[in-house]
């Protein structure tokens, strides 16, 4: 399984309130009093030359000044909340900071970046409630981004409220979906090992789907296909439909499933397949030294039985044409995907499932749509797999379900 690698999400907070230094003259124009002037000056150059401690000291005087005007204050927090966060003293630059957000100086653009700063120091500092009702201010305000999602979600995680933990970025997963939106694939991972700690295997399960679908990386659909692959009674239709599957997907690697796929479709009418996946599995060298020569026997067996299938084709499909049971346009099918003629197979399943009275109706829909993505028409591909209907076999519902996520 994918081990999550979300770690605590902890913002860069050593950074000064839009990133101002004043000067002299920014002080005058800013209608700095005459009284605070010099040591609010005399601040600003230690901050400018990274003299934390001498910054304060010059601060702690202005706090001291009695004739001192509320932009005085505003100025001395600002500078003061600079240098404390230039010295990791969260503790003692958190009140200050919660000041500037009240002070009628302070623009929209500084409060949420104080907001944001707020959020990684409180986290840091262990303060979970705190990062929550921050967290759920800034979601209200409309200010919060994807980080800040994230903090919270971990705050009620080491909160002990690992269920609000899920339900909270759960919440903003589905949101992006039900816009259209690709959700974040840090936000998938993070709601997925929660889901795991909290043994919610269905839940896991549509994560993966999630993360399959937006983000089709080969590590993610080892999580999901093992499970059809070792479920009871499949039969060997739904099996080599699966191993068609993983071979798209980048997840087939073992040899003995190389193997089996061969030796599946094989049986399921498709041999100029099974003599393409043995021959790349030869040449990836994946085959060991004491399995090459039955490897070697298979893949002659395959070549014989394509040769056989190829001589047969052509009145085979006659017969196909011409007779009112579909079955027998899907075994043509078969035989022209195997031999990677995808637009005929297309063309001989699509007859079949127009005739009707099929042995399975979900098998020949997942065949179509399997044919119509190796020909790219993914958009032709995805309802061909969306045909499969729950109510039918639930095993190829739920393949189909997973080949339309491929097709995607």
């Amino acid at each position: 399984m994918i081990k999550s690698s979300f770690h605590a999400v902890v913002l860069a907070v050593a950074v000064a309130v839009g990133g101002i230094s004043y000067t002299s003259q920014s002080l005058a124009a800013n209608a700095v009093s005459a009284a605070a002037a010099t040591q609010l000056d005399a601040a600003n150059k230690a901050v400018r030359a990274q003299k934390w401690d001498e910054a304060i000291t010059h601060l702690r005087e202005v706090n001291g000044i009695a004739g001192k005007t509320p932009y005085d204050t505003h100025v001395m927090n600002q500078l003061m909340s600079f240098a404390l966060l230039r010295q990791n003293k969260f503790a003692e630059a958190a009140p200050i900071l919660e000041t500037q957000l009240g002070s009628s100086f302070t623009t929209a653009a500084e409060k949420t970046v104080i907001n944001k700063q707020l959020l990684g120091i409180y986290f840091n500092l262990k303060n979970y409630p705190k990062v929550i009702e921050l967290g759920q201010a800034m979601v209200g305000a409309g200010a919060a981004d994807a980080t800040t999602y994230n903090v919270m979600a971990q705050a009620y995680d080491k909160s002990g409220k690992l269920g609000d933990a899920i339900k909270f970025i759960k919440g903003r997963v589905d949101s992006a979906t039900a816009k259209g939106a690709k959700p974040a694939e840090n936000e998938l991972l993070l709601l997925l090992d929660y889901q795991r700690r909290q043994k919610d295997v269905n839940g896991q399960t549509e994560t993966f789907e999630k993360l399959v679908s937006f983000y089709p990386k080969a590590s993610y659909w080892e999580n999901i296909i093992p499970v059809l692959l070792t479920a009871n009674d499949n039969t060997d239709a739904v099996t080599v439909n699966i191993y068609r599957l993983m071979y798209s997907t980048g997840t087939l690697k073992r040899s003995e499933d190389y193997s089996e796929f061969a030796k599946l479709s094989i049986v399921e009418g498709a041999a100029g397949e099974a003599v393409a996946v043995l021959q790349s599995g030869i040449n990836a060298n994946l085959f060991p030294a004491d399995r090459k020569a039955a490897t070697n026997r298979l893949l002659e067996s395959a070549k014989k039985q394509l040769a056989a299938d190829q001589a047969a084709l052509p009145k085979a499909e006659a017969d196909a044409k011409a007779g009112k049971a579909g079955d027998a346009d899907l075994r043509v099918g078969k035989t022209y995907y195997g031999l990677g003629q995808y637009d005929k197979a297309v063309e001989a399943y699509k007859r079949g499932i127009g005739k009707g009275g099929l042995r399975s109706a979900e098998e020949a829909q997942i065949l179509l749509g399997i044919a119509l993505y190796h020909e790219k028409k993914t958009g032709e591909a995805t309802s061909a797999f969306k045909a499969v209907k729950a109510g039918g076999d639930a095993k190829f519902v739920r393949l189909a379900n997973l080949w339309a996520l491929a097709a995607k």
